[in-house]
């Protein structure tokens, strides 16, 4: 997002957390900076709870290294055209969600943003 130095943080923050689907920012790292209300209902996860996990801790361990080299690709590519994919995700209450995600990093603020949208609810892995 390209946002100007005197638009309010506000602003920002409300345009952010008026979408209807989930919507996250991460470090390149994976740590979670800022999820909106839409995340928070889809997946049961506040800021505060993903405190100290990163978004590759919400996949089951089968799914975690192809999820990691995605990250790392998205990342290489910073900049670049945003990435598409589906991966089911853990909800705080156990069970699993299947979203497709969309996200974009940005190499000036090293984190990458992405939009998703639940399919469904999957099977428990």
């Amino acid at each position: 997002m390209d946002v100007r130095p005197d638009t309010p943080t506000a602003t920002v923050e409300v345009f952010f957390d008026s979408f209807r689907q989930p919507a996250c920012i991460n470090g390149f790292k994976g740590q979670f900076l800022a999820v909106n209300a839409a995340f928070t209902a889809a997946l049961g996860w506040t800021a505060e709870d993903l405190r100290d996990l990163a978004y590759y801790d919400l996949v089951s361990a089968p799914e975690r290294k192809s999820l990691l080299k995605l990250g790392a690709l998205i990342v290489r590519h910073a900049g670049g055209d945003p990435r598409t994919y589906r991966r089911a995700f853990r909800h705080k209450d156990g069970s699993y969600r299947v979203v497709e995600w969309t996200a974009w990093a940005d190499p000036k603020a090293n984190v990458v943003c992405a939009t998703g949208r639940v399919l469904g609810v999957a099977g428990t892995r």
